[in-house]
């Protein structure tokens, strides 16, 4: 997702030009920062050549 600058999994429709439509989900407050925390994570590791 580019809003965070890395990959993260999340429903999408895949087709011969590539990503033609990604589902945002309705998360909650709490999600939301579930799912920010994890991303961050994901891109520092990826960085840091550790992902």
């Amino acid at each position: 997702m580019e809003d965070y600058g890395c990959y993260v999994g999340y429903p999408a429709v895949i087709g011969k030009n590539g990503v033609e439509y990604v589902h945002r989900l309705e998360l909650t407050e709490e999600e939301k920062k579930l799912l920010d925390k994890s991303a961050l994570m994901i891109a520092q590791k990826t960085k840091e050549g550790l992902l």
